[in-house]
């Protein structure tokens, strides 16, 4: 779900990509898990929202993983 009216942002690029990419892999990771795991997730799903709040851009990563211990 990505808003298509965001305005353009300066970040670094190579850092910006490492955070999302760090983010991806550990809700991948943790939907994985529970799906093989005793919690038997069947339907394992990664949601990435973006919006504009405020005057900031927002990127909202969710999962229906194991969760943080």
């Amino acid at each position: 779900n990505f808003d298509e009216n965001l305005p353009k942002v300066e970040v670094i690029p190579q850092d910006f990509g490492r955070v999302l990419l760090n983010l991806f892999n550990n809700a991948f990771y943790a939907v994985n898990v529970a799906r093989l795991g005793r919690h038997s997730l069947s339907n394992p799903c990664v949601i990435v929202k973006t919006e504009s709040i405020h005057n900031q851009v927002v990127i909202k990563i969710k999962d229906n993983g194991i969760g943080m211990s």
